[in-house]
């Protein structure tokens, strides 16, 4: 039975579009034969993506309930923030601020102790704690409330490079699976040094504090190197790289390349240019870890959440239809049935709107790009895992060389 990705769908002309986007407006599928009218409706959202003004220092007003107290940590002098220490279970009941020195090469791995603020909240929950990568400082929080911003739910820390561009986030706390519905960003320039808010027997209330940011210069090595072969940005660039090299071909079982698309089978039968055909052969063609296909749901790597997902991670949508809010017919995303589900690579983020690489989108069995909105509530599962390379057992599926040749599908793959 081929997945269908209905509605709420809009090609790009570019990943890294982040000035406007158009998005077509969904509308209920026709069942009757004749040609379906989409009525298309374009809006900026400029004024959210745009950057503040630089400023000398910005400190974020506290958001949330009122607590008990307030606090206002800060970082010791040169040092900024790079992680969190958090206790939780349905939300933060305490957390605590991450601090360390940014060195010469750009490295805060080579101080010789982070810095760790005080206790802020109760004693409930269990404890974690995340931190940004070595070479890697906060410049940004993304924030999940409980119902009326009564406590934090989780944090997302949104951590910039040191030395260069790259980027990434990771979550602490209660991970919500959806995106932040609060966003505080460092202006251009600046980074995190601490956080005040306010707090009881749970944190209630949190506000970013920004100072100038330590970008680093490092001397570049006489020649080029060539990119990693492990995990990381490297490997999901090479995957998100060889999927776009694939737009408007298929991909057949066997993994091979054809120029058009695969032609459809027989309704509920699989067939060549299936969804997981593309993510495989991406997966295969970086030397990452093949993916478990048995049990359900499909395993692609290291899981991670919605709130961290870049360009290259895999998404694996499980019945998962979303809904525009206020709306009963327009919507995108899978059959909610058990037999509902849809692999994609992801192109470009930008907020909560993701552009996917897709095959077997409305049942066209070529690979397309496709932009959607996340942030739409939704049905059952949407999980989003990282490729690695080595370390993970491989699927029986795969090991089996009648499976092998088909790169893994079978009757249950999409």
């Amino acid at each position: 039975m081929a997945t269908t990705i209905a509605n709420a769908r809009a090609d790009i002309e570019s990943p890294f579009r982040t000035i406007s986007a158009r998005v077509r407006r969904p509308q209920p599928r026709i069942h009757d034969g004749r040609k379906r009218r989409v009525a298309s409706a374009v809006f900026s959202i400029a004024a959210c993506l745009a950057a503040p003004e630089a400023e000398a220092a910005k400190d974020f007003a506290p958001i949330g309930a009122n607590g008990d107290a307030g606090f206002h940590d800060i970082c010791p002098m040169g040092q900024y923030l790079v992680g969190l220490r958090v206790r939780s279970g349905s939300w933060v009941d305490q957390m605590s601020i991450t601090c360390a020195p940014v060195m010469t090469n750009g490295s805060t791995a080579e101080a010789k102790s982070f810095y760790h603020g005080p206790a802020r909240g109760g004693n409930g929950g269990s404890p974690s704690e995340k931190g940004c990568a070595a070479d890697h400082i906060v410049d940004g929080i993304g924030l999940h409330m409980t119902a009326g911003n009564r406590q934090v739910r989780e944090f997302v820390l949104y951590c910039d490079s040191t030395t260069g561009n790259r980027r990434h986030s990771v979550s602490v706390g209660n991970t919500a699976g959806t995106f932040p519905s609060i966003t505080q960003k460092c202006p251009g320039g600046e980074a995190a040094i601490g956080i005040q808010g306010r707090f009881g027997k749970h944190v209630n209330a949190v506000g970013l504090i920004c100072r100038s940011n330590p970008k680093v210069v490092v001397n570049a090595p006489s020649a080029p190197q060539q990119p990693s072969q492990g995990t990381g940005t490297s490997l999901n660039e090479r995957i998100a790289a060889y999927a776009e090299a694939q737009l408007n071909k298929c991909v057949d079982g066997a993994g091979q390349i054809r120029p058009a698309a695969c032609p459809r089978p027989a309704a509920g039968a699989v067939g060549d240019g299936e969804c997981t055909h593309l993510v495989q052969a991406a997966i295969k063609a970086v030397g990452a870890t093949p993916p478990v296909f048995s049990p359900r749901p499909y395993d692609w790597g290291r899981k991670i959440t919605l709130a961290e997902a870049q360009r290259g991670d895999i998404v694996q949508l499980e019945a998962a239809r979303f809904t525009k809010p206020g709306s009963t017919t327009d919507y995108w995303g899978t059959d909610t049935g058990p037999n509902g589900k849809h692999t994609a690579i992801i192109a470009a983020r930008s907020g909560s709107t993701i552009t996917l690489l897709e095959q077997n989108a409305n049942n066209l069995r070529a690979v397309k790009k496709n932009t959607y909105d996340f942030s739409w509530p939704h049905t059952g599962q949407v999980i989003v895992y990282r490729a690695e390379t080595g370390g993970r057992s491989l699927s029986r599926r795969w090991q089996d060389p009648r499976w092998r040749s088909r790169y893994g599908q079978g009757s249950s793959g999409r």
